[in-house]
């Protein structure tokens, strides 16, 4: 990941994560090893452009203690709908340039997309009509 200094944004998403984002770019890029006030984990797969093949995974943990890069994702940690693409221009990295795919894990994420049921505030995947109370006299 040493040419990703070099990255500059590919498609460029606002998420409603982006400062967690940021503060990644800003360790892979200055190797600044800074706390956060969140647990969470970013998947950063490069790779060079059209060698998806060629494609290596790393994870970078950040913690309020400091941040950590590994090989493996950590349990207890599941993948949130939030990502950022990146790529350097052809020549660093490799002769058609770099692409980079980071990707956002927090611990104990809850998908939103989901509908509560009214009557019990379960959550259900289909349609919670069944908690409907239909009064019969």
């Amino acid at each position: 990941m040493e040419h990703f200094k070099h990255a500059h944004p590919y498609n460029y998403i606002k998420t409603d994560h982006e400062d967690k984002f940021e503060h990644v770019m800003n360790y892979l890029k200055n190797c600044a090893a800074e706390g956060y006030a969140e647990d969470f984990i970013v998947q950063v797969v490069f790779f060079p452009n059209f060698n998806a093949h060629l494609k290596k995974i790393e994870y970078v943990h950040v913690t309020n203690a400091g941040i950590s890069v590994s090989a493996s994702l950590s349990e207890g940690y599941s993948k949130v709908n939030s990502f950022k693409n990146y790529r350097t221009n052809p020549g660093i990295g490799h002769i058609k340039g770099m692409f980079y795919e980071l990707n956002l894990y927090m611990n104990k994420s809850t998908n939103t997309n989901r509908k509560s049921s009214t009557l019990t505030g379960n959550t259900y995947v289909r349609d919670a009509s069944h908690d409907l109370l239909i009064n019969q006299k």
